[in-house]
């Protein structure tokens, strides 16, 4: 199962070790607009905001129903913070080839009224990025 992660589970990030295990296939844009928003520390993507958002950029990971499950704990979907979906993305594969895939993506499932809009990408790594995937990002905030 593919799952699209954005912020404290990326590589470098405090909640990484819930991907332990797992298999990264690369970094990735969604196909949606959308907006993400500062939530406290840490970041929520909002979907369906006026006007038009952009791309939001991440990481593409392959994990087990198990893993899944784990990070529903982590994105309290019982309590409905977050609300798990699929979406269309774009990543860049070890071979350089761009490829298209429908990956699980966790929405912000609360109002987003009074908090920070942080851009296309939470926290980025500058030195992980791969130019072909950057230029996808840079120009949207």
């Amino acid at each position: 199962m593919n799952l699209f992660v954005y912020g404290s589970l990326k590589r470098g990030f405090s909640n990484h070790h819930f991907l332990t295990g797992q298999v990264f296939r690369g970094l990735a844009t969604t196909e949606h607009e959308a907006r993400m928003v500062d939530c406290g520390g840490f970041p929520g993507i909002v979907a369906n905001l006026s006007p038009p958002g952009y791309r939001i950029c991440g990481e593409l990971w392959e994990v087990t129903p198990e893993c899944l499950q784990r990070i529903d704990w982590l994105e309290d979907i019982d309590t409905g913070l977050y609300s798990r979906v699929e979406w269309p993305v774009v990543f860049e594969a070890s071979d350089g080839a761009r490829r298209e895939v429908l990956a699980v993506i966790y929405l912000y499932h609360q109002s987003a009224d009074g908090l920070t809009e942080v851009g296309p990408y939470w926290q980025i790594d500058w030195d992980t990025v791969r130019p072909s995937l950057l230029s996808e990002c840079e120009g949207q905030q």
